[in-house]
């Protein structure tokens, strides 16, 4: 049972990982355009990687870390 969970665990991790990648490459609306209402698209692609970085691109990485994984190969 234990072993199930496990390779669930890291699926669902790795789909979570391509999610991360994605967003290194998804366009944003720029956040100073919006107040005008016709937002200005940004799909420059280190921009794109700033705004991810300056944003959820850390909580992101914390939810993807193994740690369950890793405990539970120490203990058994």
């Amino acid at each position: 049972m234990t072993k199930t969970v496990v390779v669930f665990r890291s699926l669902t991790d790795l789909i979570y990982l391509l999610n991360i990648l994605l967003q290194f490459r998804l366009a944003y609306v720029a956040p100073e355009s919006r107040v005008v209402g016709a937002g200005k698209l940004v799909d420059h692609p280190k921009k794109i990687a700033w705004h991810y970085v300056r944003g959820w691109f850390f909580i992101d990485l914390f939810v993807v870390l193994p740690l369950p994984q890793v405990s539970d190969s120490f203990s058994v």
